[in-house]
């Protein structure tokens, strides 16, 4: 299978680099045929996605982080390439709600031994797509904050300090959510859309979200004492906060959102859009390699 290999060398601040080398010696080893290329700058992964099937590419293995996987699929929706994932991000959720390894070496035998399988993706504003969580509102404050500050930092405790720093200081925001069966009209703390369970390093914001059943899970949790959100925080490390009085859970095909002020939306870790914008459940619209039995 004619397969290209798009590494972002500036993943988690650069750490992975080094690893190159090892990554193109063991996809020799492992007898997948490539062609690799560097990803120079901010949605160039997403040009070389693009054209990968009129250059006759049938799969393409993305190294990287979130924001890394997140270009390649907006690159390749609509065509009829695989995606193969090797994890080299600070967070790597959508590595892990696949079941894919952090370990190199078990993803890249995992592109060899795997096997291929259909998931779903968000659309959002009919022209821009994400495939693990998106979110409004103290969650992406957060990401604004750890992508610009807080880089240096690794998975989860990045996210843990981010959040930290921004709890004194946070305004609530009013929001008007339409779903499918109801709408929502009222101030929130955060709202998450997830097609997976997980995002900021294994903070399980929506945990009974599958990424193939055709719907999106929607954590809302509304204007909170500060002092409990303290003590709910630890708690999404796990998916308990679920059934909190100030938690509210739905699930929908589709929906849209609209706020007083322009918010920030997030999705896969990287900025998309500002309110208002509608989302979109596109059912098994992406191919992607994962370990046998996921």
């Amino acid at each position: 299978m004619r397969t290209m290999v798009i590494t972002n060398p500036a993943s988690c601040g650069g750490k992975y680099k080094k690893n190159i080398p090892d990554i193109q010696r063991m996809l020799k080893e492992e007898g997948i045929s490539y062609r690799f290329f560097l990803s120079q700058y901010p949605r160039y992964a997403e040009e070389l996605a693009k054209k990968a099937e009129q250059d006759g590419f049938k799969r393409i293995i993305a190294c990287g982080g979130d924001g890394t996987i997140n270009e390649v699929v907006n690159g390749i929706i609509g065509t009829d390439i695989t995606l193969g994932i090797i994890p080299m991000g600070k967070g790597g959720d959508l590595a892990h709600n696949l079941g894919i390894d952090k370990d190199i070496s078990k993803a890249i035998e995992n592109i060899s031994r795997g096997h291929q399988k259909s998931i779903d993706i968000v659309r959002v504003n009919e022209d821009r797509y994400y495939l693990g969580i998106g979110g409004i509102g103290f969650d992406s404050e957060v990401n604004r904050l750890v992508n610009s500050r807080l880089r240096f930092l690794k998975g989860s405790f990045a996210y843990t300090i981010g959040a930290l720093l921004k709890i004194p200081g946070f305004r609530y925001k009013r929001v008007r959510i339409h779903f499918e069966k109801g709408v929502f009209d009222g101030e929130i703390l955060l709202a998450a859309f997830g097609n997976t369970r997980s995002y900021g390093g294994g903070m399980y914001i929506t945990p009974n979200a599958k990424i193939d059943d055709g719907v999106l899970d929607i954590c809302l949790i509304k204007k909170i004492n500060k002092l409990k959100l303290l003590y709910i925080f630890p708690r999404v490390f796990k998916g308990t906060h679920i059934g909190i009085s100030e938690v509210r859970n739905y699930r929908s095909r589709y929906l849209s959102v609209e706020s007083d002020t322009p918010l920030d939306f997030y999705g896969d870790g990287e900025f998309i859009c500002k309110t208002p914008f509608s989302l979109e459940i596109v059912p098994k619209a992406l191919k992607v390699i994962t370990p046998l039995g996921k």
